[in-house]
């Protein structure tokens, strides 16, 4: 009866197996490592740990690591074949495999149906040392690889841990030779669900990749989904330094992906880049992806150090929505693009305690400047949308002296089109810079420009307010100028077109500190 019901790919049935099981009083698994059906190459694996060295093994059946059992291979494939159902459990506190090869550590759905769920404790690391003992940075694993593909990730459970290196959640190759490999105009579909307290780690990260390889005809599509849900539930993303790869994750990565990524009930990703380094994210790389994170105690954050940067829309191709709910916070970035290089993005934040916060600074190695935030609505061409409401905030504050201001660019560029709208009572956007020391080296002030070069318009309603609040001490030999212009980006540069709304009891701009400055069509033709 076990082994007829781990043959099957479905997940819900392998868990309702051992659910009856136990109600029944039988005794739980002893530690074992057990295959059905066929795997190549025809080694001997189990019943107890074993060591296959860097052997790569296709599993074209089930795999069960349980009971504390260790198993170290090269990597594992799980479904090779285009018609293969193929699943793997990792189970239970002290039950671990390690993936040491030199190619792709870890492939699920590799062309048929695939699936493998580490739980209860156990670990699954990709990404310890090869041979010859240097970082892999070509160790990929893929999570529905070929064109036709599907493959499921479940990583539930405190303790359970995966560890990887570059990962693609969707992929859609296509091969002739060696093969064939792939269903040429075929749909993969990718998804991950880290649960329950579970954790995952990798570096450079695609949730949504596209088709490859010499004989994909294009019209191949990928769809692609993450879940990070719970209290402790949590993914990393880090850098590798030893081949120059920093912390990256993106979201649709070719403009035939679709992808979506949910943290609700507590879950976290944190992009997790050294101090000095880049950490990037991208919601809609080239594709069309959403991403959403509700819930208090639910959070995406940027490590402190480090240069973080969130890219919603970033292509001509692409459209990134982003949604900030419900008391969820995201922090820890100094630089955001809603909409670039005439791609769409839409962010919302929506719901009291609900906080995206860009406090974040560049440093002169990672990014040739050291800047503190900036917020741009609509960039190169771009089309983006800014939405706070019910009580939401953005905030953009600087605590250090930079060479720039806290900044908000609403149709930054020529050909670019921002809005944002501010509405309802405790909605803020609110730009803060501290003073850090007085004189030549002070910090400088907020600034917002609205229509900069492109179209901006801002509307603010119901008790919304947009809050400008310049520390920094101005002299008569060293401005400090906290400013808003409405239509223009300066009184020697061409300006755009801005429009701003106030209205309704309660609803405001407000200007505070030093040398507070407002202009409405400033510039070269600017309206």
């Amino acid at each position: 009866m076990h082994a007829t019901l781990r043959t099957r790919p479905s997940r819900r049935l392998n868990l309702l197996s051992w659910a009856c099981l136990a109600a029944l009083g039988m005794p739980a698994a002893q530690a074992a490592i057990t295959t059905t059906g066929p795997v190549n190459p025809n080694v001997p694996i189990g019943p107890g740990d074993t060591d296959l060295g860097t052997t790569q093994v296709y599993f074209g059946g089930t795999l069960r690591v349980d009971g504390g059992s260790r198993f170290t291979l090269g990597g594992m494939t799980f479904a090779p074949n285009a018609t293969d159902f193929s699943s793997g459990v990792i189970d239970g506190a002290g039950s671990r495999v390690d993936l040491i090869g030199p190619g792709n550590r870890l492939e699920i759905g590799n062309w048929g149906n695939g699936e493998l769920t580490v739980s209860g404790g156990a670990v699954l690391d990709a990404r310890r040392l090869t041979f010859p003992a240097v970082d892999c940075g070509g160790c990929v694993s893929f999570i529905g690889n070929a064109a036709g593909s599907t493959g499921t990730l479940n990583v539930d459970g405190a303790g359970s841990f995966v560890n990887l290196w570059a990962l693609t959640v969707g992929h859609a190759a296509v091969f002739s030779s060696p093969g064939p490999f792939g269903t040429p105009g075929g749909f993969t579909r990718g998804e991950v669900n880290v649960t329950g307290g579970a954790g995952v780690q990798s570096v450079s990260t695609t949730i949504g990749g596209g088709p490859a390889g010499p004989n994909a005809t294009g019209a191949e599509r990928t769809f692609a989904s993450v879940r990070i849900s719970g209290a402790g539930s949590n993914w990393r993303v880090t850098s590798n330094l030893s081949n120059g790869v920093d912390a990256f994750m993106g979201l649709a990565g070719h403009a035939n992906a679709t992808a979506r990524m949910v943290i609700d009930d507590g879950g976290s990703l944190l992009l997790d880049a050294v101090p000095g380094r880049v950490s990037n994210f991208v919601v809609g790389q080239v594709g069309i992806a959403d991403l959403s994170v509700s819930g208090p105690g639910s959070n995406i954050t940027f490590a402190e150090g480090a240069t973080g940067v969130l890219q919603i829309g970033r292509n001509a191709s692409a459209v990134g929505r982003m949604s900030v709910a419900n008391g969820a916070v995201v922090a820890g970035m100094y630089y955001t693009s809603i909409g670039r290089d005439g791609g769409v993005g839409v962010l919302t934040v929506d719901g009291a305690g609900s906080l995206y916060r860009m406090n974040g600074n560049s440093t002169l190695a990672s990014q040739g400047s050291p800047v503190v935030a900036v917020l741009d609505v609509g960039r190169n061409g771009g089309n983006g949308q800014l939405h706070v409401r019910n009580g939401g905030r953005v905030e953009i504050d600087a605590t250090t002296a930079r060479t720039n201001g806290p900044s908000l660019n609403i149709g930054r560029d020529a050909g670019s089109t921002g809005m944002v709208t501010i509405s309802g009572a405790g909605s803020a956007i609110e730009l803060r810079a501290a003073s850090v020391a007085p004189g030549n080296g002070e910090a400088f002030n907020p600034f917002v420009r609205i229509g900069r070069q492109g179209n901006g318009a801002v509307t603010i309603s119901g008790g919304g307010r947009l809050l400008l609040e310049g520390n920094a001490v101005s002299s008569p030999t060293v401005s400090r100028s906290t400013s808003l212009y409405v239509g223009g980006a300066g009184d020697t540069v061409a300006g755009g077109f801005g429009s701003l709304s106030v209205t309704g009891a309660g609803s405001e701009v407000r200007m505070s500190g030093s040398d507070a400055f407002l202009a409405v069509g400033i510039g070269a033709g600017s309206v």
